[in-house]
């Protein structure tokens, strides 16, 4: 387990499978819009501690949802954004895959079981 999750291992889960869920409505997006939606999450986390949200917490992307975001989902949309923007090249963005579960969400999206003994 990294150590940004070792003590949060449900947000690693809960970012992973966000993310995996969002990976493929983001990769059909223009990268105009994917600018959009992540630069609309981000300011969000530029004003609350995303990593604190409680269920009670609701946030306004609306270039994504008409619906309010969970933290956790505006977490994986900023991170998915961002890995997308980087033509998912792992390389390019290794600060983010060394931190975030992005390998796990894209075999996650590709249909793969995932190595459940290399994550939290």
């Amino acid at each position: 387990m990294n150590s940004l999750f070792d003590h949060a291992p449900a947000m690693y889960g809960s970012v992973m499978w966000h993310m995996a869920a969002m990976l493929p409505r983001l990769r059909t997006m223009t990268r105009e819009q994917v600018t959009l939606v992540a630069d609309e999450a981000n300011q969000h986390g530029m004003e609350f501690p995303l990593h604190l949200a409680t269920k009670k917490d609701k946030f306004d992307v609306p270039s994504w949802s008409k619906e309010k975001l969970s933290g956790m989902q505006v977490i994986a949309i900023i991170v998915a954004s961002l890995f997308v923007m980087c033509d998912e090249d792992f390389d390019r963005c290794a600060p983010l895959a060394d931190v975030w579960p992005l390998k796990e969400a894209v075999a996650l999206c590709r249909g793969n079981r995932i190595d459940t003994n290399n994550t939290p």
